[in-house]
């Protein structure tokens, strides 16, 4: 619960200051666009929605690589919390050149991943991104030049590319963002998906009360064959043998059940 907390609190933050943060700026700078032409504004917006459909899938498979790498860190840690807890029965077998090299491998396996994960994100997304966003800074230009046959002057051209290099910074964040977004919302969703399964695992003492209540309801009609049956007081009188009264619970063992041999003491 504390973990999807902390997964919930970086959702929030990366919507507050990445995605409305870069949001804010793109709009007010399109406002400012939208004076001067219409089609920088739409160039603009084109090139920014052209980058997001070529780095979408790119993205999924970075973070595919991600997840595989994350899981060759788990079983690292793993392995060597097992061997730590285990290591008078790996002395017991001499298993320690095994289990070293065991560790060896599984560190290699992750090391792998990570450099494979980390250059896919540099040689990969980067160098889209990077060409894309030197065309859309060139396209602005182009377009603050070409259209109002000269009538904005070097005015449109500055700020044409003051506006169109601070919203091209978005493009580049686009990897940080899903992957932030993605791996917060699947963890929420696998939170979520465990709460219709009903716990397997029970408190102790809840069992234990549970257990006794389904014995006493289910032995409700049945009856001791050893229970006594009650008798009349003469019958258990005739039976006493001379000189013992009845009244046996006046005496000094009063509150002791009677002996098997006789109804009274």
């Amino acid at each position: 619960m504390l973990s999807f907390a902390s997964r919930f609190e970086e959702f929030v933050d990366t919507l507050t200051f990445s995605v409305v943060g870069s949001l804010v700026p793109l709009l007010s700078g399109s406002v400012v666009l939208w004076r001067y032409d219409p089609l920088l504004v739409v160039g603009l917006l084109a090139m920014i929605a052209l980058t997001a459909v070529g780095v979408a899938p790119l993205v999924r498979r970075r973070q595919a690589l991600v997840d595989r790498r994350e899981e060759a860190i788990a079983r690292v840690s793993g392995h060597v919390a097992d061997s730590l807890m285990n290591m008078d029965t790996v002395r017991a077998f001499a298993a320690e050149a095994g289990e070293a090299a065991e560790h060896r491998s599984r560190v290699a396996e992750s090391h792998r991943l990570a450099l494979r994960s980390w250059d896919y994100g540099n040689l990969r997304i980067d160098t889209l991104v990077a060409p894309v966003s030197v065309l859309t800074n060139a396209l602005g230009l182009v377009l603050a030049v070409s259209l109002g046959d000269g009538r904005h002057g070097v005015e449109a051209v500055v700020v044409a590319f003051a506006y169109y290099t601070n919203a091209t910074r978005i493009m580049f964040e686009f990897n940080q963002i899903y992957r932030r977004l993605e791996s917060s919302l699947t963890e929420a969703a696998q939170f979520t998906a465990l709460l219709p399964t009903p716990p397997t695992v029970l408190d102790p003492r809840h069992r234990s009360r549970c257990a006794a209540g389904a014995r006493t309801s289910g032995s409700s009609g049945w009856t001791s064959p050893t229970r006594a049956r009650p008798r009349s007081s003469a019958a258990s009188t005739s039976r006493c043998p001379a000189g013992r009264s009845s009244a046996w619970s006046a005496g000094p063992a009063a509150g002791r059940p009677p002996s098997p041999g006789c109804c009274c003491g």
